[in-house]
């Protein structure tokens, strides 16, 4: 019920209520409202560390129907959204990314490259820690992509966000947080740390430059 009053309340996001349904409004709310992100991706960049050419390029995939002035909507949301990167008391990201996410040349190989520019720089943020799962290892977390999502307020649990296709999952459970987080720590203690990201961007890059 708190989470739903919440996500009732005004919010910069209504101005983009003709792109944003309803599955992801509640969630785009809730992601502000957090202190702590924790994000397995396994297919694009997540959403809040995209550049605005490789945004424009994955909304282009998602909605092929839609026209050149909807995807700029679709932009416009998502360079929104990132500013709660840059707010003075920003939450706490955590991001693994399957290594597939950074070959994949989406948009093409300019794209590609202002992106895995801009991941190294957003590494230097202290509140941004990015770890790569690497395809060699054939690590993963079954199941595929998830958020974990926690807040200040002692009184709102946390919750698991799964993104479908058109619609997602909001799981609050004790027994669903446990296991994600489980499922997350184990994949993160087995892949190259958060120090070693870098390097293996700046490696990319320099493939990209062959």
């Amino acid at each position: 019920m708190a989470l739903c009053h919440r996500a009732a309340m005004p919010h910069w996001s209504d101005e983009f209520g003709d792109i944003l349904p309803g599955w992801l409004e509640l969630y785009v709310a809730l992601e502000e409202a957090a202190t702590r992100l924790r994000i397995y991706e396994v297919q694009f960049v997540p959403s809040l560390l995209r550049t605005e050419e490789y945004t424009r390029a994955v909304a282009r995939l998602r909605h092929p129907r839609s026209q050149a002035a909807e995807h700029e909507r679709m932009v416009a949301l998502e360079q929104t959204r990132q500013r709660l990167l840059t707010r003075p008391d920003p939450p706490k990201l955590w991001a693994v990314l399957d290594e597939a996410v950074l070959r994949r040349r989406l948009g093409g190989r300019r794209v590609m490259r202002e992106q895995l520019a801009h991941l190294l720089e957003l590494c230097s943020l202290p509140h941004v820690t990015l770890q790569v799962a690497p395809l060699g290892q054939g690590l993963g977390a079954p199941g595929g992509p998830f958020t974990l999502l926690r807040f200040q307020e002692p009184d709102l649990p946390d919750v698991v966000y799964l993104e479908h296709l058109d619609s997602a999952q909001y799981l609050d459970r004790g027994q669903d947080i446990d296991l994600y987080s489980r499922t997350l720590d184990a994949l993160c203690a087995q892949i190259p740390p958060p120090d070693r990201t870098p390097d293996l961007l700046h490696g990319l890059l320099r493939e990209l430059d062959e």
